[in-house]
């Protein structure tokens, strides 16, 4: 088979459907994509199994008088429970209330605003998206720092619809509204994928993508995964006057300590 119809395979197999870190396909993509990484052309390859917290969502369905809205949950929020409560669009007076926000311009900062929510003491948080047809996960934890600690449990629910479903919504502003909500965390093994190539000097130069992802996770990260691979037919070319060696390493969970940081810090 061609290398072109073996990369489409991977792509069709793995990685247009969502992949959160320890999913039940990980060990046969990292085993498959080892292979793609390093064929004859690196001199050592090798997958390292790491222990992560997996998370799953199970059901969001968002209740009004007009009728249901299928949502999806931010991450890692865990839970099986049924709020319920008006809904406002004004953060500053959310208390005992389901706050209804934009994701803004720079959907990152959701986890801004779901703090900002918490401690306003809202019931819930709903985000809608500024783009039509589009869903999104982002990290959130309910503390003010830019990290993901797996023990941490955001406080309140918080959802994300599609910008086709904030017309419904915004017609039960000040109106009692409800929301099911269904997720999980469980610790699962995720894998580190590795290929090193050797050159002529000891200094080594590291490219990493991860292959874990929301959604399609198309930006975050397919393209950093079929980006090492593009680098590695690359270096299928110029192996023999490679001046620095070079590894290319696709994580799981990258950002977790055990992750990308402890792998690395020997070569730091």
């Amino acid at each position: 088979m061609s290398e072109t119809y073996l990369l489409e395979d991977l792509l069709n197999r793995y990685l247009y459907s969502e992949r959160p870190a320890g999913w039940f396909g990980e060990k046969e993509f990292s085993d498959v994509y080892k292979d793609f990484l390093c064929d004859d052309s690196c001199s050592s390859s090798r997958i390292l199994p790491i222990e992560v917290l997996s998370w799953e969502e199970k059901n969001c369905i968002i209740f009004t008088d007009i009728r249901k809205i299928y949502c999806s949950i931010m991450p890692s929020y865990a839970g099986d429970e049924i709020i319920e409560g008006y809904l406002t669009t004004d953060l500053e007076k959310s208390e005992d209330k389901i706050v209804l926000l934009p994701t803004t311009d720079y959907p990152d900062n959701i986890w801004i605003f779901y703090n900002m929510a918490v401690e306003k003491r809202a019931r819930a948080v709903i985000f809608y998206d500024y783009y039509p047809h589009r869903k999104r996960r982002i990290v959130v934890s309910g503390e003010w720092g830019y990290w993901y600690n797996k023990s941490v449990r955001p406080p309140i629910p918080v959802a994300h619809i599609r910008l086709e479903d904030l017309y419904t919504l915004k017609k039960m502003i000040n109106k009692k509204i409800s929301m099911y909500v269904s997720s999980e965390k469980k610790f699962s093994t995720g894998y580190i994928v590795e290929a090193y190539f050797p050159g002529r000097k000891d200094d080594e130069i590291i490219i990493s993508a991860h292959h874990d992802s929301w959604f399609t996770g198309f930006r975050d990260d397919i393209i950093g995964v079929l980006t090492l691979y593009m680098i590695k037919r690359r270096l299928n070319k110029y192996k023999k006057t490679l001046e620095n060696s070079m590894r290319l390493i696709s994580f799981t969970a990258e950002e977790l300590l055990i992750s990308s940081r402890s792998f690395l810090s020997p070569s730091l």
